[in-house]
């Protein structure tokens, strides 16, 4: 798509693998960029006005108090050839709209690759909403042979397997690991977690901490809205970095939203209590990741 469009936005619930996604697409297409391929991470900023400043920081801009700092980032890109990731819009969605529409217009070899929760809405903008991962159906009983083909229940065995290598799917637990993924809707994030936790829990209780404890988390008064009873989550620090032709990266921890509107009450709360008792071994996780 980045060969047919100067922008490109990958939609999707938060915790689909939007980032991970856009991390890949970056490290695979780097040689085409003569100018590299470079992240900034927009999940912490929620005021606007500090954009251009964290986009520029991300390329390694010096300050030029002199002149207007999104005029020195139109004129820096203006004849580079690189590919620009800009991670997590959606908490200022019109602000980047607005200077992506703007660097566009005055750098032809520029392209950018953006991860929102929704589009950034103008002219020119290739869309690609990321789905959850496939996950058996809850009303039939899953075949031992058949498992692989689902994407979730692959992802949990794989690292359920990297954090107890002696874990494999079985007769026994099959059906079980079918349901966990089933209540995490097919999330990446959310399926990551939960395997990583048979460090310390057999499925079946990885199973009933997402199934029992809702009761407790939702309980309260008959006469509350609806509406106000929706849970998610949004954590923790990230970092802007760069994936040039040497490879360099930035650290940082990411953890989306885990939840959302559509998804049921039972699984918003259960998801919210899986993802706080996990929290320490998610950020060394996915330090070592990238």
């Amino acid at each position: 798509m980045l060969s047919t469009s100067h922008l490109v936005t990958l939609t999707g619930l938060g915790g689909v693998g939007k980032t991970r996604l856009a991390r890949r697409v970056g490290e695979s297409v780097q040689r085409a960029y003569g100018d590299g391929v470079w992240l900034v991470e927009l999940g912490e900023l929620s005021d606007e006005s500090l954009l251009t400043g964290v986009v520029a920081a991300a390329l390694g801009l010096p300050d030029h108090p002199a002149r207007p700092l999104r005029e020195v980032l139109v004129e820096f890109l203006a004849t580079r050839e690189l590919l620009l990731l800009l991670d997590n819009c959606e908490q200022v969605v019109n602000a980047v709209a607005e200077l992506v529409e703007t660097l566009l217009q005055t750098s032809p070899g520029l392209r950018i690759l953006a991860t929102s929760r929704e589009p950034l809405g103008i002219g020119g903008e290739a869309t690609l909403r990321v789905p959850p991962l496939t996950v058996p159906d809850p009303d039939r009983e899953p075949t031992l042979r058949g498992l692989p083909r689902y994407d979730a229940i692959s992802l949990f065995a794989d690292r359920a397997a990297a954090a107890v290598p002696t874990f494999e799917l079985t007769e026994d637990n099959k059906a079980t690991v079918a349901r966990i993924c089933h209540r995490l809707d097919g999330l990446p994030l959310p399926i990551e977690l939960a395997a990583a936790r048979l460090r310390v829990m057999s499925p079946e209780q990885i199973l009933q901490r997402l199934t029992d404890r809702y009761a407790l988390l939702t309980r309260g008064s008959r006469g509350r809205p609806r509406g106000s009873r929706r849970c998610g989550c949004v954590s923790t620090g990230a970092s802007s970095c760069a994936l040039d032709r040497n490879n360099r990266r930035g650290g940082g921890c990411r953890c989306s939203q885990a939840a959302s509107n559509s998804m049921q009450p039972s699984r918003c709360a259960a998801l919210v209590l899986l993802l706080r008792s996990c929290s320490t071994l998610w950020r060394r996780w996915w330090t070592s990741r990238f």
